[in-house]
C-alpha cells in the first residue's frame, strides 16, 4: 500500500512540474471539454491517435488538444498529426529562444501565434520552414523593428497581383512570387507568427465609398494591436497606402481561433472561431439599434437581419443576426450608410440606416413576398479622415531604396522559372503545340516543375492532358501537384459527349476545393458492381449518400472544404464539402456532375438531362421558368450598363436576396451587359427578383434603385432599368485595373498604372503620334502645362506599339506638364491590353478612335471619358480635376 502511495505521490510531483500551455483552469476545462464532445462525436477516432503517445508532454498536449478542439473539420481528415505536432514544436520553441515572447500575454500567444490555419487557406509546413528564414534576420531586433524586418522579408518573396477566389497555402504564395491581398496577408501573418510575434489577417468585406475589398495584417508589439500593408513594408506600424482608405470603412473584422474572451464585438460566434469587429481601430464608430416590428408596431423576435454595404451594384451582406424577443438587432459601424434588410416567412421590410451620429431605426416587417416595388435609395459613404502616423522624407526615401532591392531579389528568384526556350524544346520533344504549353507553363510560376512532370508523363495522351490543365483556374496551376493531376487523366472514365466528358468527368475543379486525388482512391473503395449500380440509377448514389455521410454544418463552420477522399474515409461532412465529394465521386463513376454556377444546386447527367441531387429531401424540384426583359432608355455617359457595375439580379427565396452570378453561365459571357443580353429576353427560373442598379458618384455616393417583380411561368416581365442622375456630383461610369502593366519611357522597363500614378487620381490617355487628334490633344494639355502642374497628379500617355513610341518627339511640344510621363501599352499584335480594357468596360465600339483619355483613381473608377478629338476637351478635363 505504501509503495502504491508513494508511485502516485511521485507521479503528480512530475505532472506538477510539467510545464502546462494553458495555466488558466476554467479556460483549460473548456478546451477539454469541447475536445473531448468533438472526439467523442467522431465515429473514426483514428484521426486522434496522437493522443494516445505517452511521449506527449503535458504543455504539447494542451496544445494540441486546443488545435484540434476548434479546428475546421478537413484539418483533422485531410493533414496528418505530425504536420501539427511539428508546428507545435516549433512555436513552443519560441519560448527559449525569441526574448519577446515571454512578454505575451498567454491568451494572446493562444489565439494570435499558436494556429496554422489564418483564414480559409489550405495549410502547410510553413511554421517551421519559414523560421529557419526568418530567425537569422530577427534575433537580435526588439519585436517592433522585427516586425517591420519580417514585412520587408515578405516583400522580398510577394508581390500583388490579383487571383482567384481560393486561397493558396503560404510556401505556395510564396513560390509563385505573387498573390491578392487575402494571400499576401495570410503568408505575412504566418511569417510573423513563425517568429512568435502575434498576428492576424483583417479584411473588410466591402468598401463603402468603391467597389472592391481589401485585406491586410495587424500585429501584436508592445502591448497593442497595429497594422501593416502586407507584403507592402513602410517605414513605420498604422502606416499604409489604405489608411485614409480604411478611415472610411464600415466593417473590419478578423478571424479568432478557439472560444475567445476579447473586448471586441463578437460580430459571429461558432463552435471553431470567433468573427470580431475592430473597425473602431481603424475608423469613427457608432452603435446602432434596429428594432423589427409588425404591422402592428409591435416587436418581432425572431427575425433574420442582414446589413448589406452598396458595392459591385448589390447589396452585399457585411453581418447577419437574429433579433431578441424585444425585436432588436445591435451592430458597430462606421459613420456612413448600410441598407437593413429583414425578413421572417413571407413578410419583409428594408431601410437605410443612415450615417447619423445615432443610428437607431424602426422596419416594419410590411413587405410580402410578390409585391411589386420601386424606390429610389441613396447611400452615402463615411467622410474621409485625416488621423495619419506621419514618417519623416529620410525614412521614405530609405524605405523607397530598400523597396528597389526588394523587387530586385524577388525578379532574381522569378528568373530560375522555366524559359520560353526551354519550355519550347520540351514541348516539340513531347510532340505538344508550342504556344499552349509556354501559356501553361508560365501562368504556372514556380510550380513550372510539378507542370513539366505531368507534362512529361502523360506522353501519349497529349490532347487530354491539355484538356485537363485548361480546365483548371490560374490558381491551381500554380500549386497543383503532378500525382494529383496524372490521378484525373488516367482515371477518368470516358463516356463519349467530349463538352460533358470535359467539362464535368475529366476535370477535377468543381468549387472553391484544393485539387487532390480521388477518383482511382473512389474507384477501388466502391468496386466496379457498385459503380456499374450508381452510373445505371445515379439516384442510388444519391440514396448511399443520404444514408452514409453524415452532415456536421457546425463542426466545419470555416467552410474549408474537405477533401472528397476524406469525406469518404471519416463519413463526417458539412454540405458543402458533401456536395463536392458527391459530384467528385460522380466523375470517378463517369456519371457527369456540377454545381450550378447560379443556384449551387448539385447536379448529375442523366437520360439526356440535369436533374438535382435530392439530398434529405432538400433539393428543389424542377421549376417552371420565364423570362425578363428589360428597358433602358440612355441617360448621360453609361450607355450600356454593365452587370456587377451598373445593376445586378437577385432571387428572393424564404426572405433571402441570392445574388444571381451570371458570368459565364448559360450563354451569358464574362461582361455581361444590359445591351448583349438583357434588352432581350433571357430565361430565369419561376419567382420573385429584386433588380438593383446604382450609379456611383465620384464622393462615393451611390444613386440607386431597388425593384421587386415577379418571374411568371411561360410569361415575360418587363422592368425599367434606370441609373439616376446627379448633375452637381462627378459619376463613376466604368472601371479600371490599377495593377496592369506597360513599358515606361525609353527604357521600356516594366511597370504598373498604380507604381507610376500612386494613390489618388490620374489621367490616363491612349494616344497615337500620327494622327491629328492625338496631336491637338497633347498641344491643348501643353497650352495648360500650369494648371495640370498645380493638380500635381500623374498623367500616363500611352502608345500603341513600340513603332508608334518611336515616331513620337516630345520636342514638339516643349511646354507639356511636368507630371507627365510617357510609355508603351503592352499587348499582342500591336493591340495594347490597356486600351482593350477600357474598350471593354467603357463600351468602346471603335477601338482605332484615338486619343482615348480617362480619368480614374487607383481603386480603379473612371470618372471622366473622352474619345476622338473634341472641341474643348481639355478644359472639360480641368473641369472635372477642379472638382476632385
Amino acid at each position: 500500500m505504501k509503495k502504491v502511495f508513494l508511485l502516485a505521490f511521485i507521479i503528480a510531483v512530475y505532472s506538477s512540474c510539467q510545464s502546462h500551455f494553458i495555466t488558466d483552469d476554467d479556460y483549460l476545462e473548456v478546451v477539454e471539454s469541447d475536445f473531448n464532445t468533438r472526439k467523442d462525436s467522431l465515429s473514426n477516432t483514428a484521426f486522434f491517435d496522437v493522443f494516445e503517445s505517452s511521449d506527449l508532454s503535458t504543455e504539447y498536449r494542451e496544445a494540441m488538444m486546443f488545435l484540434y478542439a476548434y479546428m475546421p473539420l478537413g484539418d483533422i481528415y485531410d493533414y496528418p498529426s505530425s504536420l501539427f505536432l511539428k508546428s507545435v514544436e516549433a512555436t513552443l520553441s519560441l519560448k527559449s529562444t525569441l526574448p519577446w515572447v515571454d512578454e505575451i500575454p498567454e491568451d494572446i500567444f493562444r489565439h494570435f501565434v499558436l494556429p496554422i490555419r489564418v483564414n480559409n487557406e489550405y495549410i502547410d509546413s510553413s511554421r517551421y520552414v519559414l523560421f529557419s528564414d526568418l530567425y537569422p534576420r530577427v534575433k537580435n531586433l526588439s519585436m517592433h523593428d522585427a516586425a517591420l524586418e519580417i514585412n520587408h522579408w515578405c516583400h522580398e518573396r510577394v508581390v500583388y497581383k490579383p487571383s482567384d477566389s481560393r486561397a493558396s497555402s503560404p510556401l505556395s504564395t510564396m513560390v509563385a512570387a505573387h498573390g491578392c491581398c487575402d494571400e499576401e496577408s495570410i503568408f505575412t501573418v504566418a511569417a510573423l507568427r513563425a517568429v512568435g510575434i502575434p498576428a492576424r489577417q483583417v479584411y473588410t468585406p466591402r468598401w463603402v465609398h468603391t467597389d472592391d475589398n481589401h485585406a491586410w495584417v495587424e500585429v501584436w508589439v508592445d502591448g497593442k494591436w497595429s497594422y501593416m500593408g502586407a507584403c507592402e513594408p513602410e517605414p513605420e506600424l498604422n502606416v499604409a497606402w489604405f489608411s485614409k482608405t480604411a478611415q472610411r470603412g464600415m466593417l473590419m473584422h478578423t478571424k479568432v481561433f478557439g472560444k475567445y474572451d476579447g473586448v471586441e464585438q463578437k460580430m459571429l460566434l461558432t463552435p471553431n472561431f470567433a468573427e470580431i469587429n475592430v473597425t473602431n481601430n481603424y475608423a469613427p464608430t457608432v452603435s446602432s439599434i434596429v428594432t423589427v416590428v409588425d404591422e402592428n408596431d409591435k416587436p418581432v423576435a425572431g427575425v433574420n437581419v442582414s446589413f448589406r454595404i452598396y458595392n459591385y451594384a448589390q447589396f452585399f451582406p457585411v453581418y447577419s443576426t437574429t433579433t431578441l424577443d424585444d425585436g432588436k438587432a445591435e451592430i458597430v459601424s462606421g459613420k456612413g450608410d448600410l441598407f437593413v434588410w429583414a425578413s421572417k416567412g413571407d413578410k419583409f421590410g428594408y431601410k437605410i440606416l443612415p450615417a447619423s451620429a445615432i443610428n437607431d431605426i424602426r422596419i416594419t416587417l410590411n413587405r410580402t413576398i410578390g409585391d411589386v416595388i420601386s424606390e429610389d435609395i441613396n447611400v452615402n459613404p463615411p467622410v474621409e479622415g485625416n488621423n495619419e502616423v506621419v514618417v519623416n522624407a529620410e525614412q521614405i526615401a530609405e524605405n523607397i531604396e530598400r523597396l528597389k532591392q526588394e523587387d530586385m531579389i524577388r525578379e532574381n528568384y522569378i528568373s530560375t522559372f522555366m524559359t520560353s526556350e526551354s519550355v519550347m524544346i520540351m514541348a516539340i520533344e513531347l510532340g505538344y503545340k508550342t504556344n499552349i504549353v509556354d501559356d501553361l507553363v508560365r501562368k504556372s510560376r514556380g510550380n513550372w516543375n510539378e507542370m513539366t512532370i505531368f507534362l512529361r508523363e502523360s506522353k501519349g495522351k497529349n490532347k487530354k492532358a491539355i484538356t485537363l490543365l485548361n480546365s483548371l483556374l490560374e490558381q491551381d496551376l500554380r500549386d497543383v501537384k503532378a500525382v494529383d493531376l496524372a490521378d484525373h487523366l488516367n482515371h477518368s472514365p470516358y463516356i463519349g459527349y467530349s463538352n460533358l466528358y470535359n467539362s464535368y468527368v475529366l476535370s477535377p475543379r468543381i468549387s472553391n476545393e484544393l485539387i487532390t486525388s480521388y477518383k482511382k482512391s473512389l474507384q477501388e473503395s466502391f468496386g466496379s458492381l457498385r459503380i456499374a449500380e450508381f452510373r445505371k440509377n445515379p439516384d442510388k448514389f444519391v440514396e448511399w449518400v443520404n444514408s452514409n455521410i453524415r452532415i456536421k454544418n457546425d463542426e466545419n463552420s470555416m467552410n474549408v472544404p474537405i477533401s472528397p477522399v476524406g469525406v469518404f474515409e471519416s463519413k463526417y461532412s458539412d454540405e458543402h464539402s458533401r456536395n463536392i465529394f458527391f459530384v467528385a465521386a460522380c466523375r470517378a463513376f463517369g456519371i457527369p456532375a456540377r454545381l450550378d454556377r447560379v443556384t449551387g444546386d448539385v447536379q448529375f447527367f442523366h437520360r439526356y438531362s440535369w436533374r438535382n441531387a435530392s439530398f434529405d429531401n432538400t433539393a428543389k424540384e424542377s421549376v417552371y421558368k420565364g423570362y425578363l426583359r428589360l428597358r433602358y432608355d440612355v441617360l448621360g455617359e453609361i450607355s450600356n450598363p454593365l452587370y456587377n457595375t451598373h445593376f445586378s439580379l437577385s432571387k428572393i427565396e424564404n426572405g433571402v436576396l441570392k445574388l444571381l452570378d451570371l458570368s459565364n453561365v448559360d450563354g451569358f459571357e464574362e461582361t455581361t451587359s444590359y445591351k448583349k443580353d438583357f434588352a432581350g429576353s433571357v430565361v430565369l427560373d419561376e419567382g420573385y427578383y429584386m433588380l438593383t442598379s446604382g450609379r456611383r458618384m465620384a464622393s462615393g455616393k451611390v444613386l440607386s434603385v431597388v425593384k421587386m417583380f415577379n418571374i411568371i411561368r411561360g410569361k415575360t416581365t418587363n422592368v425599367e432599368l434606370v441609373m439616376r442622375q446627379d448633375t452637381n456630383d462627378i459619376s463613376v461610369i466604368g472601371n479600371i485595373n490599377p495593377e496592369i502593366s506597360f513599358l515606361l519611357n525609353s527604357d521600356l522597363e516594366e511597370t504598373t498604372i498604380l507604381s507610376e500614378a500612386g494613390r489618388g487620381y490620374f489621367v490616363l490617355a491612349i494616344i497615337d503620334p500620327k494622327k491629328e487628334p492625338s496631336n491637338q490633344a497633347l498641344r491643348d494639355i501643353a497650352l495648360f502645362n500650369s494648371q495640370f502642374n498645380d493638380w500635381n497628379r500623374k498623367m500616363i500617355m500611352l502608345f500603341d506599339n513600340k513603332e508608334d513610341f518611336g515616331q513620337f518627339d516630345k520636342h514638339d511640344f516643349p511646354t507639356m506638364p511636368n507630371n507627365m510621363v510617357f510609355g508603351i501599352d503592352i499587348g499582342i499584335n500591336k493591340r495594347g491590353k490597356i486600351a482593350d480594357m477600357l474598350c471593354d468596360n467603357l463600351n468602346i465600339n471603335n477601338r482605332n478612335s484615338l486619343p482615348i483619355i480617362v480619368i480614374a483613381d487607383t481603386f480603379g473608377r473612371i470618372v471622366y471619358f473622352s474619345q476622338g478629338y473634341k472641341i474643348g476637351q481639355v478644359e472639360q478635363l480641368i473641369n472635372i480635376i477642379n472638382k476632385l
